[in-house]
């Protein structure tokens, strides 16, 4: 049997439903996996998005709504049907127009293809869970606290560090049970993590101390591969770092790199400072990154 499941997924999403659809195969949880085969016209998910219906669980998404409900309710049912003993139930197509009938307006149609759980969906996941853009972020204070779990759910890798400094004086502990794609660091020589960057990787910046941030730019600067270097701070702390930068050899149109301040959008609101504002607007900056 060939798995409908695409490239439409990336990691963590693929990540995630690989290694539950792996733990349902291996715990013998009887599950149907329903992807979206085919699409017409305006369509929540791309053909290739898929979730997994467990009697008591849904994991991933189709596109949501009404229909992601028929959906569920189907795969229900014959998620039920092994327990009665019916074990090769053929794979089943059915095209859903979205449209009044399921109280959605997108206006095209999607095909959704219900299959039973099978280590070939497993293999067809584990297949995408190819290598993602990698986010480092250095700092473990009240903005980077607020900005891992809006980042969490992005296709992105995360190496996630903080000086021994930091982390003794300060106590910030990274969160626990932090996900799988987010790596966590404590280390001295923070810059070091960079020459692990690859074509189109991240750097943000936004730690305890003002040297380590210049440090820290000055290596990413001096990381050819990095699609994106953001500082946290003013344009006031910008000016002043490429006056220091310049000083210790650093070109203009090196320079040019650095974002500063970051964020999508630069609002003076009484609430433009809160650490969830500046995160949200931060996750927004990245995502035309990825």
């Amino acid at each position: 049997m060939t798995s409908s499941v695409t490239s439409s997924l990336r990691s963590p999403e693929a990540n995630l439903l690989a290694q539950i659809a792996a733990q349902a195969l291996a715990d013998r949880t009887p599950a149907t996996m329903v992807t979206v085969a085919r699409t017409r016209g305006s369509a929540p998910r791309h053909a290739g998005a898929a979730m997994l219906v467990t009697h008591n669980r849904v994991f991933g998404t189709v596109g949501g709504g009404h229909l992601e409900s028929v959906a569920i309710e189907l795969a229900r049912r014959r998620t039920a049907q092994p327990a009665l003993g019916l074990l090769n139930l053929a794979p089943t197509e059915i095209e859903y127009p979205l449209g009044a009938a399921l109280g959605q307006c997108c206006g095209g149609a999607m095909t959704l293809r219900y299959e039973t759980l099978s280590p070939h969906h497993v293999s067809a996941l584990q297949a995408l869970c190819v290598r993602h853009k990698t986010l480092f972020l250095f700092g473990a204070g009240h903005v980077a606290q607020a900005l891992v779990p809006v980042l969490a759910a992005l296709p992105l890798r995360i190496v996630w560090a903080d000086s021994r400094e930091a982390i003794n004086t300060h106590q910030t502990p990274f969160p626990a049970d932090l996900p799988p794609h987010i790596a966590t660091v404590i280390s001295d020589t923070l810059e070091a993590e960079l020459s692990a960057a690859q074509t189109g990787d991240l750097a943000l910046m936004m730690s305890h101390s003002h040297a380590l941030d210049e440090t820290l730019v000055y290596a990413a600067l001096k990381t050819p591969a990095l699609a994106y270097i953001g500082l946290i701070g003013s344009a006031t702390k910008k000016r002043l770092f490429e006056q220091r930068l310049r000083q210790r050899g650093v070109k203009d149109a090196a320079l040019q790199r650095l974002t500063c301040p970051i964020g999508l959008a630069n609002v003076n609101t009484p609430h433009s400072k809160l650490p969830a504002v500046i995160a949200v607007q931060v996750a927004a900056q990245i995502t035309g990154y990825l």
